[in-house]
């Protein structure tokens, strides 16, 4: 327990706050969300511009699909120097996950059943 009787590792909020949900459920939400998200941005990129999006013009939607390299990122103009976050720290846990695509052109083959 800190910050006056809370449960660690839970997602907090409010005024008076108050336990919303554990870490690991809120993490499934946002990795569906995500998947979601991006779809939804591909779609409305396309609207817009009459192109799909490159990697780069994709942002911090790169983990769904990229290549688990730092050359990877570096061809894609990454940033990786996320505010807040240890740089370091962001590309070693994005080089030991697992993408949920093989690859960029793999998730745009999906998502343009929606285009």
């Amino acid at each position: 327990m800190w910050g006056g009787g809370y449960p660690e590792n839970t997602v907090i909020a409010g005024n008076p706050a108050k336990v919303i949900m554990s870490l690991q459920t809120y993490y499934e939400k946002r990795k569906k969300s995500s998947i979601e998200e991006a779809r939804e941005y591909i779609k409305l990129f396309y609207q817009n511009y009459g192109k799909v999006p490159t990697i780069k013009e994709m942002g911090a939607f790169f983990p769904l699909y990229l290549e688990r390299t730092e050359e990877a990122l570096k061809n894609n103009q990454i940033r990786t120097a996320l505010s807040g976050d240890d740089e370091k720290d962001v590309i070693s846990c994005f080089l030991h996950s697992k993408s949920k695509y093989a690859s960029y052109k793999e998730f745009i083959k999906e998502c343009k059943l929606e285009l």
